[in-house]
């Protein structure tokens, strides 16, 4: 928790880093929205590609989220950060 003048604010945020996650690993952000970069950037320009270009696309709809990194995840979101498996 964050506190300015003896008053205690509860903080969450909407995308992270590698220290945002580790702030909410130690308690200090309550949680952070994982945004899906890919899903939301890469296949959605991807999708539109395909319905100009072919005429179809590769689905319909994708499921983005959301997804909330807590606690109880953080250690994981650092782990596939650390591996290369996603970027922050």
């Amino acid at each position: 928790m964050l506190f300015r003048s003896g008053k205690s604010l509860k903080v969450a945020t909407f995308d992270y880093t590698s220290a945002l996650l580790s702030d909410i690993e130690s308690g200090t952000l309550l949680f952070a929205v994982d945004q899906q970069q890919y899903l939301q950037g890469y296949m959605g320009v991807l999708t539109i590609t395909m319905y100009k270009s072919l005429g179809f696309g590769p689905v319909r709809s994708f499921l983005t989220g959301p997804s909330i990194v807590d606690q109880a995840k953080a250690k994981e979101a650092l782990s596939s950060i650390k591996s290369g498996a996603r970027t922050a």
